[in-house]
């Protein structure tokens, strides 16, 4: 019999799309899923798949305290924060939460070693949220909700955003990758956010054939990114959903590292990773640079990306 879930997860875009294939699955056997986000990504959360109800933390918070205990019958923590955990302890009810493995995370830091990869973030939602699941095996194929992209597809998409310095090419990067990138039937596009502007004009100024994508909303995006060729994209939420949309995929990685549990999920044939040659990669989660070390991504061999693409489109055309 489904039983009434309460879903946390506050945000940012590339974690809640990462919650898709649980949400999905947990719809599917029957479940009822209200999920908590917070304000600002209320937008991302309507796109995805199995949620009957979404609620803006910062409004429902008290109300949540106040009734939870009579409108569902289990929480599932997928934030796994001190503040989503001194949240759901408040509501009374039973609760299942997403672990961060804080000291692996941090030997892999500082040892870079592979005997400390992390499990993937999806795998450890799953495991948060065993006690609903029939069987555990994940979906593969996605129902994100996502708008008709009636003008750009089959694009070769770059994302030339990220979070932080250390997730970003610079524009000279960027300038070689797209000159040398052979100019065929494919239109190019440039995606990212409205702080990727600058960046995509002056990459626009001196290639006038590429499209600037950096004004589009994140649902519209995410459909040029489900309808596109080739993504090429850091550690961003744009690269997760070319993976969870089976999108051919080009990631690089420079101040984070697959290890870090956020590879590319699930894992495909058509997808290729480019990792910083740095010594000090993986540097953090987040991609932040340390201010007294050299932005890893700097190591990365623009050679190594270019590779990848055109290895990419000869198996798009090889029969």
């Amino acid at each position: 019999m489904g039983q009434r879930l309460l879903i946390i997860r506050f945000s940012a875009i590339g974690d809640l799309l990462l919650t898709s294939p649980v949400l999905q699955y947990l719809s599917s056997c029957g479940h009822r899923l209200t999920l908590v986000v917070k304000g600002s990504h209320i937008g991302v959360a309507e796109l995805l798949p199995g949620v009957d109800e979404l609620l803006v933390w910062e409004e429902s918070y008290a109300d949540l305290i106040e009734h939870s205990k009579w409108r569902y019958d289990a929480v599932i923590d997928l934030q796994g924060t001190y503040q989503s955990r001194s949240f759901t302890r408040k509501l009374g009810l039973r609760v299942s939460t997403f672990h961060k493995p804080y000291l692996k995370r941090w030997l892999l830091l500082i040892t870079k070693s592979p005997s400390f990869k992390i499990q993937p973030v999806v795998e450890r939602y799953a495991h948060a949220a065993s006690p609903w699941l029939a069987d555990g095996i994940l979906p593969m194929e996605l129902s994100l909700r996502l708008p008709e992209n009636e003008t750009i597809k089959n694009a070769l998409v770059f994302v030339i955003g990220g979070s932080h310095a250390g997730k970003r090419l610079s524009l000279t990067q960027w300038q070689e990758i797209i000159s040398n990138v052979a100019l065929g039937t494919n239109p190019m596009v440039l995606l990212g956010g409205p702080g990727d502007q600058k960046l995509a004009h002056e990459l626009a100024e001196e290639f006038d054939y590429l499209i600037d994508a950096t004004s589009y909303s994140v649902a519209l995006g995410l459909s040029l990114i489900r309808d596109a060729a080739i993504v090429v994209s850091g550690d961003t939420g744009f690269m997760h959903a070319a993976a969870l949309l089976d999108t051919p995929l080009v990631s690089f990685w420079g101040a984070t590292h697959p290890n870090l549990g956020f590879a590319p999920w699930p894992v495909r044939s058509a997808q290729k990773e480019v990792i910083s040659k740095s010594i000090w990669t993986p540097m953090s989660k987040h991609g932040k640079k340390l201010p007294f070390l050299p932005n890893p991504m700097n190591k990365l061999l623009v050679s190594e990306v270019l590779s990848a693409i055109e290895q990419m489109l000869r198996d798009k055309t090889t029969p």
